[in-house]
Order: structure tokens, then C-alpha cells, then sequence
């Protein structure tokens, strides 16, 4: 961790690394079930038992803790086939392609994500009655 800490600048935890495999555990489960039909709820269902197995923890753990709601939420509205379409399956050196793949759609959601936390900060410094 400590080295991870130095070249990256972030502190991860064993739950951020659990996190991740369930989260992509998740993530190729649906992907390869798109695009999200009728049967979207039952694919949901099975791909948070796939990173329940994965990580030896219930359903409902895993849905609250170690699947990032996006991928899910991003699966039944549709928004994930559009990300993906168009991408080509690319792993690399640390990455496989569903890790690198997830990695793309996790940064875009977190630029999103800190450019509304950084316009609430910066409308906070302006009015400090917030």
C-alpha cells in the first residue's frame, strides 16, 4: 500500500481493492448481457451474486458495499451499452480489457462527480450561510 501510496498519490484500503473486484465482477457479468431488456432485473440480480461469489459475502453485502451503484444504474438506463459502444476490448500491462473497459466508465463518472462536488464547494465559499 505504502508504494501504491507514493506512485499514484491515493491511500487504498483492502476494502477500495475489494471494491473493485466487485465491481467488475459486476460489470462483466452485464456487459455481457447488453443491452438491458426485460430481463434486465434477473441479469442485476446475477451479476451481484457473481461478485458475492467472487468475494465470498451475501447479495445484499455486496450490493451496499462492494458493487458501485453506477454500474448497475448504468445498465438498466441504457447509459452503459452507449458507453461501450464503439470500444474495443483493450487490457494492458496491469489491466485486463473489462478492467481497463470499467476503468473508462468509472473515470467519467468520477469527472462528473468532482465537478459537481467542486461547484458546491466553490457556491459554499460564496454564500458561508451553507
Amino acid at each position: 500500500n505504502r508504494r501504491w501510496a507514493q506512485v499514484s498519490g491515493a491511500h487504498p484500503t483492502a476494502k477500495d481493492f475489494r471494491t473493485w473486484n466487485g465491481t467488475v465482477s459486476a460489470f462483466r457479468h452485464l456487459r455481457a448481457h447488453l443491452p438491458a431488456v426485460d430481463d434486465a432485473d434477473s441479469h442485476v440480480l446475477a451479476a451481484i451474486d457473481a461478485a458475492s461469489l467472487k468475494l465470498g459475502n451475501t447479495r445484499s453485502v455486496c450490493r451496499a458495499h462492494y458493487v458501485h451503484p453506477e454500474v448497475v444504474s448504468g445498465y438498466t438506463s441504457g447509459e452503459l451499452a452507449a458507453f461501450l459502444r464503439g470500444k474495443r476490448d483493450r487490457g494492458g500491462n496491469w489491466l485486463d480489457a473489462d478492467d481497463a473497459t470499467h476503468w473508462g466508465s468509472f473515470e467519467k463518472s468520477l469527472d462528473a462527480l468532482l465537478t459537481a462536488n467542486t461547484k458546491h464547494d466553490l457556491e459554499t465559499v460564496d454564500d458561508p450561510a451553507r
